[in-house]
């Protein structure tokens, strides 16, 4: 017979219970970071010194449909989330 914990639960051993507060941290950490990227698009017009001629990648290639594609999926993912 497993131990239970008060709740009816098998208890989970302390590496999951650890697992699951680094996972937790890191999501918040997107989170944070994505926030923070939104914030930044609200106040700017784009990102200066990633195209040539010293003109600014607009911000809608960070968003679905742009080419940036494998960032704009991620930063989609994660404002699902919130």
């Amino acid at each position: 017979m497993s131990e239970r914990n008060p709740y009816g639960g098998p208890v989970m051993p302390v590496s999951v219970c650890k697992e699951c507060d680094r996972k937790d941290k890191r999501i918040a950490e997107l989170e944070s970071a994505v926030k923070e990227i939104d914030q930044l698009i609200d106040e700017s017009d784009g990102v200066y010194g990633m195209c040539p001629g010293g003109k600014p990648l607009p911000w809608s290639e960070l968003r679905d449909g742009g080419r940036l594609v494998s960032l704009a999926k991620v930063l989609t993912k994660l404002r699902e989330k919130e």
